[in-house]
């Protein structure tokens, strides 16, 4: 492990929380168009999980967990009000089929 580490195979060692347990059962992706880039704070949101430029329509693909569909709604509130971002499109999970860290 130490060897790996010192070569860069692994970058960091980390835990796998449950979801249910931690409070971020509730989670949604989120494909996002921007006008120009994003400030960091933005990816500093506790509720920001993982984050993906992608090809095609979409400029990024957000992995985002919540408490509940109320936290998500004032996520999303705020969001709007980013004049950053010029289209949206929401896809909640409904179930967890397969998630590794």
């Amino acid at each position: 492990m130490q060897r790996l580490k010192k070569e860069g195979v692994i970058e960091r060692f980390t835990v796998k929380l449950d979801n249910k347990a931690v409070d971020e059962n509730f989670i949604v992706f989120l494909f996002v168009v921007t006008e120009s880039d994003l400030p960091k704070s933005f990816f500093s949101n506790s509720c920001v999980k993982e984050v993906f430029g992608i090809t095609g329509e979409y400029d990024l693909l957000l992995k985002l967990k919540f408490k509940d569909i109320d936290e998500f709604n004032g996520f999303i509130i705020g969001l709007r009000k980013n004049k950053n971002i010029k289209k949206t499109l929401t896809m909640v999970s409904t179930v967890n089929v397969k998630e590794e860290v």
